[in-house]
């Protein structure tokens, strides 16, 4: 017999199997230093982020944080060190806890808002620097604020040009900043009423006209990320509410968020390298849309991080420290200046994304230095064992910082290639490295515009319908279909998202144009209020048939909705139940006619019942399904599973494996648990093998299911 300590070794050895297949991702963006608390800031083409700095070493089982760092990117997947940018005892008033912190520009300076003393009586300083980079200084010689939970400052200028400085734990502060940027006027406010489930972290930004405060939320015992706006500075506040959900390893979250370049981007903090947790934390960052209502959607964690923005040119001087994936590594202030990479030993390696090499490279040159025997760079593409394009041999140069630049052949690099130095040799720190460049290639490739895609459920079966168009904008008119999508639609959920979120007009769900089966689970979940209201009426028909807001469809309950057309007669059946026939089928959208009362659809007709809530609250899952699977919901049958979607997110991550492996050993599960999309290798049974092909599915080795 099994024992529930034989199931926890198990479990164990097979999450580290997991965690070892991790480290070829690319988020966390930083894995030479544990960071945390991302603040992102762009200014003149480059997005720096600034970060606090999880020590290596805890001391007293706590966040052990002294200094603040810099990172900076132009193509949002190589990211490069900067070092650090001022130290808590750059402050000569401060005893340490260098919090989260934002950074600002104005009047040609650059000024680093940072919480500190947290646990002796929490204080705000201000530093500034005449570069993104740094070196600061403390700006005044004291606390700017001094206030039970002052941390967390988060600092904007509106287009008026008045500067606000928020801050907060359990409560939201502002206070007006004066044109100086290092003093305020008035008292200091505080935001009523409070946020919906407002711990730290607030993130203020502007857009368009709307204010808004995205921040940590104490949900479930730990930190979310959630979101609220305004029409003003001071509030009222509506909450839209949760981004990210509690995940990640760590009990804290921080957001960061940011326009670049015509895309959007949410920056964040998990215990996702290794040795990582609540006390050794590192940022990542996700691309996301807008809604057309101004919503942030719900998203989950990532290991990929946002699509890169332009390739890079090898051609080019390059710092050692950009890098967009490492492992082994750590960094150091150069004599030379800048940073330089340090602590390199066998088989350690970094990868830098995208790299053009136009018509084919010749030679290398590296800059290197080693008090010890040295060792080789490896030069590959594709993979740490991929092909290999040349090796550099170093040798010692009597110091560590006694730099020599060594040169190779290139051959074999054409085009655009991950570019992998895998660095080799014995024992111990082998060298290190300072900056590189390739010589010899001519032209290079147009860098596409990356076209930002959610991530989606792994395939289940092949649709049975293609062609188009399926959203017709009233009875003529073509719908556009934002993100790239063609009118060959695979994933009905994104067809249903576009009904909701279309204005005052009438959607066809298909054009009827040949035998179609069309499948629809619905799931209001609790934090919706009122009934899900839309329609499905059959054309021809004067009256609402399907969900017109009757008490059938309470909110947790799940409907399930068939659509079946042969020849020229479509039938619409709601669990199993014929609702009505005819010869087209259009759907009424939602209407975001009511957007101050937080109503995200109302119905055609007047004085009809309203969906309020956040839009992720009302979930639809949806998909073309065989003729068979339509036969079986109708007689009562199973529903149709989104495998690997263990918790019922919409996407399949890691926090589906851990949920199917603590599933497998009886411990207990918080939240929801969808057994039928568990057994992703359709055995019947749930295990850790199920646990483990999720694993293999989240991290790209397998690429579908049973």
């Amino acid at each position: 017999m099994k024992t529930k300590n034989s199931m926890t070794l198990f479990l164990s050895i097979a999450m580290m199997l997991f965690l070892s297949v991790l480290c070829f991702a690319d988020n966390p963006f930083v894995q030479t230093n544990y960071t945390a608390d991302p603040a992102p800031m762009v200014h003149e083409g480059v997005v720096y982020v600034y970060t606090t700095h999880d020590e290596d070493q805890i001391v007293n089982n706590f966040y052990t944080m002294n200094e603040w760092k810099c990172y900076s990117t132009t193509d949002m997947q190589n990211w490069t060190d900067h070092g650090t940018m001022i130290h808590y005892k750059d402050f000569s008033w401060a005893t340490g806890d260098a919090w989260a912190a934002q950074c600002v520009y104005r009047n040609g300076k650059f000024y680093l808002y940072v919480p500190l003393n947290n646990n002796t009586g929490s204080r705000i300083g201000v530093a500034v620097s005449d570069s993104p980079t740094g070196p600061f200084k403390d700006a005044i010689g004291k606390p700017l604020l001094i206030g039970s939970g002052y941390i967390d400052p988060s600092v904007f200028i509106d287009a008026d040009g008045q500067a606000y400085l928020f801050w907060g734990h359990t409560n939201c502060y502002y206070v007006k900043l004066n044109q100086d940027m290092v003093s305020y006027s008035g008292g200091v406010q505080t935001i009523n009423p409070k946020l919906s489930n407002y711990i730290e972290g607030p993130w203020f930004y502007k857009r368009n006209s709307t204010y808004y405060i995205v921040y940590a939320s104490m949900q479930g015992g730990s930190e979310s990320i959630s979101y609220a706006t305004s029409s003003s500075v001071g509030g009222p506040y509506t909450s839209r509410g949760t981004v990210m959900p509690t995940e990640g390893n760590s009990f804290t979250n921080h957001p960061g968020v940011i326009d670049y370049q015509g895309h959007s981007y949410l920056f964040y903090h998990n215990g996702a390298l290794p040795g990582g947790g609540s006390y050794h934390r590192s940022v990542c960052v996700n691309e996301f849309t807008y809604g057309i209502d101004g919503s942030i959607p719900k998203q989950s964690m990532t290991k990929d991080g946002p699509e890169q923005l332009e390739y890079l040119n090898p051609y080019d001087l390059h710092e050692a420290e950009t890098i967009c994936w490492s492992q082994g590594l750590k960094t150091e202030v150069c004599s030379e200046g800048g940073m330089n990479l340090s602590n390199i030993s066998n088989n350690d390696y970094l990868k830098v994304k995208g790299v053009d090499f136009g018509n084919g490279a010749t030679s290398f040159d590296a800059r290197v230095a080693s008090a010890g025997s040295g060792g080789k760079i490896e030069i590959r593409i594709n993979s740490q064992s991929g092909t290999l394009i040349g090796t550099c041999n170093v040798s010692g140069t009597g110091g560590w910082q006694n730099w020599q630049t060594v040169s190779c052949d290139i051959s074999g690099a054409t085009g655009v290639q991950d570019l992998y130095f895998k660095f080799t040799g014995g024992s111990g720190n082998l060298f290190n490295f300072n900056n590189w460049q390739f010589f010899g290639g001519e032209g290079t490739t147009p860098t596409p515009e990356p076209t930002p895609t959610p991530t989606p459920l792994p395939p289940q079966k092949e649709p049975i319908f293609t062609g188009g168009p399926y959203f017709l904008n009233g009875e003529s008119d073509y719908k556009d279909l934002p993100d790239g999508l063609t009118n060959e639609l695979y994933d009905f959920s994104i067809a249903f998202k576009l009904i909701l979120y279309s204005v005052d007009a009438w959607t066809r769900i298909f054009d009827m144009g040949g035998d179609t089966n069309v499948f629809m689970m619905m799931t209001a979940e609790s934090g919706t209020t009122g009934y899900p209201y839309f329609c499905i009426t059959l054309e021809g028909n004067e009256g609402e048939q399907g969900l017109n807001g009757n008490s059938a469809f309470l909110v947790g309950t799940t409907q399930h909705i068939a659509i079946t057309k042969s020849g020229n007669t479509a039938t619409l059946y709601i669990n199993g139940q014929v609702i009505d026939t005819n010869t087209s089928m259009t759907l009424s959208p939602a209407n975001l006619g009511n957007t101050e009362n937080n109503y995200i659809g109302r119905s055609q007709w007047p004085n009809d019942p309203y969906l309020k809530g956040d839009v992720e609250d009302f979930k639809v899952y949806n998909r073309a399904i065989t003729v068979e699977e339509v036969g079986q919901l109708i007689n009562g049958g199973t529903e149709v599973p989104n495998l690997g979607d263990a918790n019922d997110d919409g996407t399949v991550n890691i926090v589906d494996a851990l949920l199917i492996a603590q599933h497998y050993v009886g411990l207990a599960t918080s939240g929801t648990f969808i057994e039928v999309n568990a057994d992703v290798n359709c055995d019947n049974t749930i295990n850790i093998v199920d646990a483990l092909l999720v694993a293999q599915f989240y991290v790209g080795l397998i690429s579908e299911f049973c």
